[in-house]
Order: structure tokens, then C-alpha cells, then sequence
């Protein structure tokens, strides 16, 4: 109480100039260093983005075309363009996916360049599913702890023995993660 005292009495002293420069000084600084990011070489780091997302995801990233660092709302990475496969079968492309968001911790890239990755974001985006590729779907679904995964206004196809389309499912909001409080997988799902 006594420090919240002494700090009105410093403000009080202060001239609004001086408030205004130090409040613009402070803001200054915050975008600067949320901004200061988008000058790496993302290119040198893809190698450690695709590995992070295959050990927080169990997905595979290849052909990944540029990647670039917005800060708006949050910070973030964002892939023009990559392929989406699984784990375990690298041969069984799941979709090729335009501007794949991956949220990151700022201050991990600041350390090292390393990439912590929050959540992934895909959006307007087609999967493309057969018979093995559904079966390690559900493996994934089942047996692995995912970070979060938010799949908007996309569609699902499945192919059948003969490759044709046999179903096509519109997706409106797909939210996947594991809620690590209650040590449960959740999956929600608008479509």
C-alpha cells in the first residue's frame, strides 16, 4: 500500500509530457520487440520448425515453400504453402495446406532460436483420406498427447478401395488437444 502511495505522489510530480513520452516509449519498445523476430531467417530454422511439429503434433511437414513471422494478435509463424502427412506414414499425403499458422512462444525465439509451439491453426483446407490413412488417423486420435489443433471452414474426403470420392464431410470448426488439468484428450467438432 505504502509503494502504490509513493507511486501516485511520482505521477502527480510528473508534467503530462513527461507521462505521454514515457507511455509512447513504452509501447515503442513492446513492438519493437514483437516485431524484431520478423527479420530472422526463417529458412535456416525450418528444419527445427518441421521437427517441433513432428514431436508436438505427429505430423510431417514437407515442401514447406516460406515461411514468415507476424506479430498480430499474437505472434506467429506463418507456412505458404507445405504438405501434410502422418507420422508414421510419410508416403500417405494428408493434404497441402496454404498459410499454416503455428503460434509460437516470442520469448524461446529470443533464446537460442529456439521454436516453442503453442497451437496450429489450418484453415480453408482439404484432407484427403483413404483407408490407411483414416486407420493412423484414429492411431494418432487414440494414442498420442497433441497440442492444439483448430481445423476451420475446411473438407474432409474419403476415398474408397477403388480411389474414388465416396464421402465428402464440410467442416465448419475442428478444435483438438490434450487438456493436461483433467488428463483428457478432447475433440470437438461443427460440420
Amino acid at each position: 500500500y505504502k509503494s502504490l502511495i509513493q507511486m501516485k505522489n511520482i505521477f502527480l510530480k510528473l508534467k503530462p509530457f513527461h507521462i505521454i513520452l514515457i507511455i509512447s516509449s513504452i509501447f515503442v519498445s513492446f513492438t519493437l520487440y514483437l516485431s524484431l523476430p520478423s527479420l530472422f531467417d526463417y529458412k535456416k530454422l525450418q528444419l527445427k520448425i518441421e521437427k517441433q511439429i513432428e514431436s508436438d503434433f505427429k505430423i510431417k511437414l514437407k515442401n514447406i515453400s516460406q515461411i514468415n513471422y507476424r506479430f498480430f494478435p499474437t505472434p506467429h509463424l506463418v507456412i505458404s504453402k507445405s504438405d501434410l502427412y502422418f507420422e508414421d506414414k510419410s508416403d500417405l499425403k494428408i493434404s497441402t495446406v496454404n498459410n499454416l499458422k503455428i503460434f509460437i512462444s516470442i520469448n524461446k525465439l529470443y533464446q537460442n532460436r529456439q521454436i516453442k509451439i503453442k497451437r496450429m491453426f489450418l484453415s480453408d483446407s482439404n484432407f484427403n483420406f483413404n483407408y490407411h490413412s483414416y486407420i493412423s488417423f484414429l492411431d494418432q486420435l487414440n494414442n498420442f498427447q497433441n497440442k492444439r489443433i483448430n481445423v476451420k471452414k475446411s473438407k474432409f474426403f474419403f476415398e474408397n478401395q477403388n480411389n474414388e470420392i465416396s464421402l465428402i464431410s464440410s467442416i465448419d470448426n475442428l478444435l483438438y488437444f490434450f487438456n493436461e488439468k483433467t488428463n483428457q484428450k478432447k475433440l470437438k467438432i461443427n460440420g
